[in-house]
């Protein structure tokens, strides 16, 4: 896989490109996976959107979320550090569902409180 990121840095080899590469597998580490596929500079932007997510999902005001965040991470993403593909893993897409939440909510709990003072 880093062969193959070396060859392609920029662009990278698109959307499950790595699994061509690889001759029908993956690299088996989310980003190794992110930046073969988008290349270096895209794939990085993505892989810090990610984190972004899971930290704020993490000091989200509400303990629910912080505890489906904590949840979501540990069987959604610390996997794919190792194994698995985060195309293919519903936990993983559940996470960032969580984390664009919380930052709607947020937003709405904002607008709601502008507008009842």
């Amino acid at each position: 896989t880093l062969k193959a990121i070396s060859e392609k840095p920029f662009l990278g080899y698109g959307l499950a490109g790595d699994r061509v590469i690889l001759g029908g597998t993956y690299p088996h580490n989310f980003f190794l996976e992110v930046i073969a596929q988008f290349g270096v500079i895209f794939g990085f932007l993505f892989s810090v959107l990610i984190i972004v997510l899971c930290i704020v999902g993490f000091f989200a005001n509400k303990p629910v979320v912080r505890d489906l965040t904590a949840i979501f991470f540990s069987i959604g993403f610390i996997h794919l550090l190792l194994s698995g593909s985060y195309l293919t893993s519903a936990n993983f897409w559940l996470l960032i569902a969580i984390g664009f939440d919380s930052i709607c909510l947020h937003k709405r709990k904002q607008v709601s409180d502008n507008i009842c003072s």
